[in-house]
């Protein structure tokens, strides 16, 4: 297969860091992303999920890279008070459910359906080969398809936060957004919910982001507890990006899709005209009990895995799934980004 150079390469600072970046552009034509929007991130920020509003996904339906709240559709009615991070990707879905939350307890997969009241999807439609990174002499360059967005891979001096790096690599407007690299396990900012957010609690809170409702709803900042060292992160999510509040293409029904993608935890760091939403899978061989190969994903056959052989490894000791706070801090990797070409609502 061939290898491609960047189409550009940089030196640029970043959070008073040197980072080099690495900018390789989708092949012409460009192939649209499309996304799928179901439910509203609103029904768990609200304490409002009730069990008619969890919808049922089949994992037949995940594309490449997928984000939100579920649980496994197995639990039948229990779903409802099953819902925790949730991100989709190679077929499977992976859950972290609040009645296990813990420094050391691992996610839980599935490959049938999942309900969930809140999930985004994009198909990135990245072809039969998709693409991975190799190291040459030159520095970082490309092999396989890119149909659609643009590659960012770097490298950082030091660590530096996700919406530091994304607010130089987003267009305008609405966005989709994977991630495949490294961070020291101390730098990761994360948040997991322990409990479900049900209508039950709703008097007592309103909202699950208000500081008492931080306090009871959520486990912030586990990874350290159960990792050590450098871990895997593989994260997929949604942006929007406005410049001094406009946007060149306008998108229909922005302030309901922005409430139905987006909210704010306090205490974190805001974007110049950048809202992020993101859920990964962080994954770290040091630490844990192993996890079987079915619910693992195959590091090395995802896109922006490194081509050469051996690196990333197939079946990590432990896992966690978490909602990547936008302080998080990131050492290297790669972002694909594209814009969405439309957003169908369900």
């Amino acid at each position: 297969m061939t290898i491609r150079k960047p189409d550009d390469v940089r030196r640029v600072v970043v959070d008073g860091q040197h980072v080099t970046l690495f900018r390789f552009d989708a092949a012409s034509p460009v192939r649209p992303v499309h996304g799928r929007l179901t439910g509203s991130v609103s029904k768990v920020i609200e304490c409002d999920i009730n069990r008619s509003d969890l919808q049922t996904i089949p994992s037949s339906r995940v594309p490449p890279g997928s984000f939100g709240f579920g649980g496994a559709a197995s639990a039948g009615d229990d779903a409802v008070d099953n819902q925790g991070e949730a991100f989709g990707m190679d077929g499977r879905f992976f859950f972290a459910r609040p009645s296990r939350v813990g420094a050391h307890d691992p996610y839980t997969s599935t490959d049938g359906a999942a309900m969930t009241p809140f999930f985004f999807q994009a198909d990135f439609n990245l072809g039969a080969h998709p693409p991975r990174l190799a190291r040459t002499e030159s520095g970082t360059a490309m092999e396989g398809e890119l149909p659609s967005g643009t590659v960012f891979a770097f490298e950082a001096e030091q660590p530096v936060r996700v919406i530091s790096m994304l607010e130089g690599m987003l267009p305008d407007g609405l966005s989709a957004i994977y991630f495949r690299g490294q961070a020291r396990a101390a730098d990761i900012v994360d948040k997991i919910l322990k409990v479900s957010p049900t209508p039950a609690h709703r008097k007592s809170y309103g909202r699950i982001t208000t500081p008492q409702g931080l306090e009871d709803f959520f486990v912030m900042k586990t990874i350290p507890q159960g990792f050590a060292g450098t871990t895997e992160v593989v994260a997929f999510g949604a942006a929007f990006r406005s410049v001094a509040g406009e946007v060149e293409k306008p998108v229909p029904n922005m302030d309901e899709l922005l409430n139905r993608l987006f909210y704010f935890t306090p205490g974190t760091v805001r974007g110049d005209g950048v809202s992020i939403h993101m859920h990964g899978l962080i994954l770290d061989g040091s630490d844990g009990a192993p996890i079987a190969d079915g619910e693992s994903l195959h590091l090395s056959q995802l896109p922006l895995s490194y081509a050469v052989a051996g690196e990333g490894g197939d079946v990590p000791r432990s896992g966690r799934i978490v909602h990547l706070e936008n302080t998080t801090k990131l050492a290297s990797g790669a972002f694909l980004v594209a814009p969405l070409a439309d957003l169908q609502l369900s």
